[in-house]
């Protein structure tokens, strides 16, 4: 629409036992993001160590958006779109 946006990228920890669902989740994130919005999210980075919680559930996400050189407008829209694809994402899995 118009606006500028940051982009967003996911981390994963290999340390958790449950990293393959976690990373395939994240994937099914970012292959409706590109459906959505192309380009928004930059990919998947697996972690050399860490956990970060997601041994907690199959379905945790730690998403980073933006970075120093956005600005916090950039940061909220892209908040907002990724709102607006974790929406679609949830009521498929629900299915």
């Amino acid at each position: 629409n118009g606006k500028d946006a940051a982009t967003f990228f996911f981390v994963v920890g290999p340390d958790s036992p449950n990293m393959d669902a976690v990373l395939s989740f994240a994937k099914y994130i970012k292959a409706v993001s590109d459906v959505m919005y192309t380009n928004l999210c930059t990919g998947i980075v697996i972690k050399p160590i860490g956990k970060y919680n997601q041994f907690l559930s199959d379905y945790s996400a730690l998403i980073e958006i933006g970075s120093n050189l956005n600005t916090i407008e950039e940061a909220k829209e892209t908040a907002r779109l990724l709102g607006e694809i974790l929406s679609m994402v949830i009521e498929n899995i629900q299915k």
